[in-house]
């Protein structure tokens, strides 16, 4: 990548800086990245700048319908673009991989009681906190996921959203213009709102979770 900057040259430091810390971060091939580290796992946490990153890469594949989608990896993989390894995969290859790629069964989540916690004493203690109490929110859910056009909005609705609880989030909602939102409960069943019911979609391996669709 080339930089060209007219002035301080301690942009240019600052710009290389910038894109070096998210590459360690998102990296596909650095095992100690955190986007390999999810593709590992299944699962992960992502921190400042790899978050939002993820948010707006997900936002483009809904925006294109899949032209952009996010989840390409195997297939750049098998063409040997990330190994240096290049070749051109035998077609059945490429059809299996295929059923791989799918961004629509990356979930991710703006607020939830997994993202950072402790155990002690057999009690688990996240850092969602009840301003009422002082204490860790415990509303009966487990992770609040927000869409909406403003970014902001949506990051502090879905902190809101699980403190208040299913009840009183599902009121604030019905009276809103503004937004959709998952709610996952403790029991492990999954409420979406009216407008999500027709872009969402369980991942593979939890076809069976319970999902139920809150209409105003």
């Amino acid at each position: 990548m080339d930089f060209r900057i007219y002035g301080d040259k301690s942009l240019l430091q600052d710009a290389q800086n910038v894109i070096t810390d998210l590459e360690k971060k998102v990296s596909v091939t650095d095992s100690d990245s955190e986007i390999y580290k999810i593709n590992e796992n299944g699962s992960g946490i992502l921190s400042g700048g790899a978050d939002t990153l993820m948010k707006n890469a997900l936002e483009m594949c809904r925006r294109t319908n899949g032209a952009l989608d996010i989840s390409i990896y195997p297939i750049v993989k098998a063409w040997g673009f990330t190994t240096g390894s290049y070749q051109v995969p035998d077609e059945e290859t490429i059809q299996t991989l295929l059923t791989k790629v799918d961004y629509t069964q990356i979930q991710y989540d703006e607020a939830s009681g997994n993202e950072r916690y402790f155990e002690q004493d057999g009690h688990t203690y996240w850092h969602i906190m009840d301003p009422a109490t002082g204490h860790p929110a415990k509303s009966g859910l487990l992770s609040v996921t927000v869409a909406g056009d403003k970014g902001g909005i949506c990051d502090a609705l879905s902190t809101s959203l699980f403190v208040m609880g299913l009840d009183k989030a599902y009121d604030l909602w019905a009276k809103s213009d503004d937004f959709e939102a998952v709610f996952v409960a403790t029991d492990g069943t999954v409420y979406i709102t009216d407008g999500l019911k027709d872009i969402f979609s369980l991942a593979q391996g939890y076809e069976d979770t319970s999902v139920k669709i809150l209409t105003r």
